[in-house]
């Protein structure tokens, strides 16, 4: 941020966070560095440098994620876990948040786990029409479990 400028927590982190969606970042990372923090974005597995925030604004951007979050404030030696829903006008996220301890202050990385309650059908995830066959056919089966894995942080 400019030297000088005071940064109005809510509306700079709102901003971050739609920014961060807008784009289908996974992660948003707070790094601390000697004289602030510098905002990171995962995009597609790769992290980007984003913003800078001094000093005085990152602490008050990381008790602010860490009080949404459910976190102890007063905890910065230890790391700490904590979840957070987040909406505005017409966005809805659920991230998890972790903090931990580090050289110049707490690296908080909020995890985005996407809008809540939206579902796509499998033509919609872009299955083959032979894969789409093949997952209605179990899916007729009486018992049985499929499991679906991949990679974290894909943004998709």
């Amino acid at each position: 941020m400019k030297e000088g400028v005071t940064l109005y927590v809510d509306v700079a982190l709102d901003s971050i966070i739609t920014y961060a969606i807008t784009i289908s970042a996974s992660d948003i990372h707070f790094d601390p560095i000697p004289d602030g923090v510098q905002v990171r974005l995962r995009i597609d597995g790769l992290l980007t440098d984003y913003m800078f925030i001094d000093a005085t604004d990152a602490e008050m951007i990381v008790n602010r994620i860490k009080v949404f979050s459910g976190m102890d404030i007063s905890e910065k030696r230890l790391p700490q876990d904590g979840r957070w829903e987040w909406t505005a006008k017409s966005y809805a996220v659920t991230m998890r948040v972790s903090s931990l301890p580090s050289l110049y202050g707490e690296a908080i990385v909020c995890r985005l786990m996407g809008n809540e309650g939206v579902h796509k059908n499998l033509l919609e995830l872009g299955m083959s029409a032979n894969l789409q066959e093949k997952i209605i056919a179990l899916l007729k089966r009486p018992y049985g479990l499929i499991t679906i894995c991949g990679p974290t942080g894909s943004g998709q």
